[in-house]
């Protein structure tokens, strides 16, 4: 059986599909239709390793690609012409390097998690819900990161990542004319003073020892020029590397919120959705990762992962299993991929996909055989 063929049987077993487009016969993609977020590659006996890739939508479908067959996009072409949804993926894997790929996957069973839901949505709790990692034996997620060079492979193990949760807190007033503020209660000069107040969490409460991060990243409130404005909703993100720390980080913000608003005769809701855990890497599975890099690039291009309070609900899937979280830089000033994540003009330098798609494939194949 040719790899091809192999490739074929694959997808008509998993995903019932198997139409190929000529011409892009190195690379083979799916569509899951609802909320599918998984793509499981039985492949006989052995260890079964997940790993995470974020989803891309088209037409509202999930777009799904096994990096164990094809390398990530380098164009996507859509097809959806009698009721039949596709799409096929361009791919830089040679005929050796693919059928490398596909004899790897046959040593365990390989289920791919198209992250759903992460920002803050606990996509990775609905993923542990259904009860489909139940059974893997390690778990590998990767981020592009817009501070590392571009092309460079980042794994280091321990707590790389931080506990994130997000917030949003209603202060209510009393609203009424601009014109007659000593009948109304301001419900912007509060929030104001809200914001101000909570800085001091980190300048103040917690140690210059311990890593913390306070952000109000939306504050609205107000109608008109004339108007006092009877409520403002501030929302924001907290951060921690400790649990403790994180314990009192809540009480603090909290405790702030209440006293502050009262002070200005107002009162406040606060709503904490507590997003995740510290994302941690597996020290054995970090030299894995390490290992398959030192085969993809050379020394230079292998690099330590800082940690950040950047945060991932990744960190969930740790309590089934060892877990690796590892990045690869795509700053490329030249290719005006030069701005950072969540910036309006951040750019992805698309180059390095296939290279993550690589990475991944190798870690997942390598940890499989041990």
């Amino acid at each position: 059986m040719t790899p091809m063929d192999a490739a074929r049987a694959a997808l008509k077993e998993v995903f019932g599909y198997d139409d190929f487009r000529p011409g892009q016969e190195d690379a083979v993609a799916a569509i899951l239709r609802g909320r599918d977020v998984m793509a499981v590659m039985p492949t006989g006996a052995g260890k079964s390793i997940c790993y995470q890739i974020p989803a891309l939508v088209l037409e509202g479908v999930t777009l799904v690609v096994s990096p164990l067959i094809s390398l990530m996009r380098d164009q996507v072409f859509a097809l959806l012409q009698n009721g039949v949804r596709a799409a096929y993926l361009n791919s830089s894997l040679t005929p050796r390097q693919y059928a490398l790929a596909l004899e790897n996957a046959r040593r365990g069973t390989y289920k791919i998690i198209f992250q759903p839901a992460e920002e803050g949505e606990h996509g990775a709790d609905e993923v542990i819900a259904t009860g489909l990692v139940s059974d893997v034996d390690a778990f590998y997620g990767l981020h592009v990161w817009s501070l590392y060079p571009t092309g460079t492979l980042h794994a280091t193990p321990g707590g790389i990542w931080a506990e994130p949760d997000m917030f949003k807190v209603t202060i209510h007033g009393k609203g009424g004319h601009g014109a007659t503020p000593e009948v109304c209660v301001d419900a912007i000069t509060a929030g104001a003073a809200v914001v101000q107040s909570l800085q001091t969490i980190v300048s103040r409460f917690i140690s210059p020892m311990d890593s913390v991060v306070v952000t109000v990243g939306s504050f609205h409130a107000g109608t008109r020029c004339n108007i006092i404005a009877q409520d403002a909703v501030l929302e924001g993100t907290l951060r921690a590397f400790d649990d403790d720390v994180h314990r009192r980080l809540l009480e603090h913000f909290r405790r702030i919120i209440t006293d502050v608003s009262a002070a200005y005769g107002c009162t406040a809701e606060i709503e904490i959705n507590e997003v995740a855990g510290v994302v941690v890497n597996d020290e054995a599975l970090c030299r894995i990762a390490n290992e398959c890099a030192a085969e993809l690039v050379p020394p230079d291009r292998i690099q330590p992962q800082h940690p950040c309070m950047l945060g991932d609900d990744f960190a969930s899937y740790r309590a089934i299993a060892p877990s690796c979280f590892v990045q690869v830089g795509m700053l490329a000033p030249e290719k005006d991929c030069r701005y950072a994540h969540h910036h309006g003009m951040f750019k992805v330098d698309e180059d390095v996909l296939p290279l993550c798609a690589a990475w991944m494939a190798a870690m997942a194949a390598r940890a499989a055989a041990r």
